[in-house]
């Protein structure tokens, strides 16, 4: 499972690094603003977390689920080292997670790759987030079809 050694964790924050301006374009492009509430769906290292934590600001709110405890004790400190108050991470697995009331933006970034179903997990995101808000998957393609 993704996240547990010390080497997986180092891989995700490098890979994080280098496709950060692409997230921080989509996030600025949903127009998530200050005093939102963000769901980051298998935030593995906080790295989309904390983009959205610089998002929302200080009234809004960032939360991260992952399966992984590992990993999310990664991200809370890596987190509270940012000067982030407004992230919190929860272990759940996105399918049974509930948070009491719907966010304004759902996000994932690399993990539909990882879900035996990404069309479930896709209408899961959809039942986080509030009316009017907003999903998005920041996802690779791995393969070009050369007939389309």
């Amino acid at each position: 499972m993704f996240g547990h050694s010390q080497r997986e964790i180092r891989r995700l924050t490098d890979q994080a690094a280098m496709v950060r301006p692409i997230t921080e374009r989509l996030m600025q492009n949903v127009k998530i603003a200050p005093g939102m509430r963000v769901l980051d769906l298998g935030c593995g290292a906080g790295d989309v977390s904390m983009l959205a934590a610089k998002l929302v600001g200080p009234t809004g709110e960032a939360l991260g689920i992952d399966r992984n405890k590992d990993v999310l004790a990664v991200a809370a400190e890596r987190a509270r080292v940012a000067g982030f108050p407004q992230i919190r991470f929860e272990q759940a697995p996105a399918e049974t997670f509930w948070h009491g009331q719907p966010f304004d933006f759902v996000i994932g970034r690399y993990v539909l790759v990882h879900q035996s179903d990404p069309i479930e997990f896709i209408r899961t995101a959809a039942r986080r987030v509030k009316r009017g808000g907003s999903i998005a998957f920041h996802e690779i393609r791995l393969r070009q079809n050369l007939d389309s």
